[in-house]
This record gives C-alpha cells, sequence and structure tokens, in this order.
C-alpha cells in the first residue's frame, strides 16, 4: 500500500511497515543531507491511527541544524543589537555637590569668627555646621544665630535630682528609654 502525499513541488512516500519504526528520508533536490524530509512511523498496533510525522522543511529554516557547520549570513539570522553608548553616555551631567560655603564681602572676617566661636560655645555646632546655615541664612548672622538655637544640641549637665531620677526609671524599665524618656522633666 502506497500513498503519495502532496507537499508543495515535492512528493513524500508513506509506506506501511510490520512491527517496527521505519525512517525514510527522501530528497527534496540535489541530494543533499540538508535537504532531506524525515518521516517517521509508528508500528502498526492499538494506536495505529495515530502516526507521528516529523517535517523539517524550507519553512522551518531557523530550526533546521547544517550538518556542514556553514555560516550563516543575512537578514533571517541576523539578532537585534542596540546602539553603542559610551562610558559618558551613562553619567548624568547635574552636580551633585552641595555648596556649604561660599566667601563673601557682605561680612568682616571679625564678625565671621566671632559667629562661629558663638555657635560652638552656646550652641555645640562645629564650623562647618555654622558657616553652612550663615550661607543659607543670605550671610545674615542675625537669623543665623536664631537658626543655630533651632538646631540646638543640649549638653547641659545633669543636676543630682535628675541623676537619680533616671537610675530609678533604668531599674524599673529597664532599656525602654522611650519610657524613661516620658518621665524626663
Amino acid at each position: 500500500n502506497n500513498d503519495e502525499v502532496d507537499v508543495g513541488d515535492e512528493n513524500i512516500i508513506d509506506e506501511e511497515t510490520s512491527d517496527q519504526a521505519e525512517l525514510q528520508r527522501t530528497p527534496r533536490s540535489s541530494g543533499d543531507d540538508e535537504d532531506m524530509i524525515v518521516i517517521q512511523e509508528d508500528a502498526p498496533g492499538p494506536s495505529d491511527s495515530n502516526r507521528s510525522v516529523l517535517f523539517y522543511g524550507a519553512d522551518h529554516a531557523a530550526f533546521h541544524l547544517p550538518t556542514n557547520l556553514e555560516i550563516r549570513e543575512g537578514v533571517d539570522y541576523q539578532c537585534p543589537v542596540q546602539d553603542w553608548t559610551t562610558e559618558d553616555d551613562y553619567y548624568d551631567d547635574t552636580e551633585r555637590e552641595t555648596c556649604v560655603w561660599r566667601p563673601t564681602d557682605l561680612l568682616e572676617v571679625a564678625d565671621i569668627n566671632d559667629y562661629l566661636s558663638i555657635a560652638l560655645s552656646c550652641f555645640n555646632i562645629e564650623q562647618d555646621r555654622a558657616m553652612f546655615i550663615l550661607q543659607s541664612s543670605d550671610y545674615n548672622i542675625e537669623e543665623a544665630k536664631h537658626q543655630l538655637a533651632k538646631r540646638r544640641i543640649k549638653k547641659e549637665p545633669w543636676n543630682e535630682e535628675d541623676t537619680a531620677i533616671f537610675k530609678q526609671a533604668l531599674q524599673t524599665y529597664g532599656k525602654h528609654f522611650n519610657k524613661i524618656k516620658q518621665l524626663d522633666p
């Protein structure tokens, strides 16, 4: 029983075999291995109606692996590549630095030194931070002193009563400093 199946301009012969599966190779053109069509038949039996056919044609060239390891050229074998970017393209040109002090002619050096000594002695604020506050205040010393008072770091020594309250609270609450802070007057 020979059944001819017409696939485009190619003919594939499908023959029934007995007891074992068979592979047939039918050349499509001049006899190259790459131009073969493979048909696999299952052995006849209970699932005789379920024949599997493997077909590799020109339509599936992307999935067809070459046997002679040819170099693949052309539009079909190109992958998308992004445009080249230089290292300079990755960096943003905006400045990330913040000017903390710019000298000015609006104030005398003696006035600036007095302001810095007040910032350190009264408010315990370091020179660089105090200079930034002065610049942020448009070099207005009175405004800068007002800003220093807002940023004041308390470093007043504890008296005996505060020390006793802290010790008692520490024994009562342990290291729960939020509860201890609530007891501080």
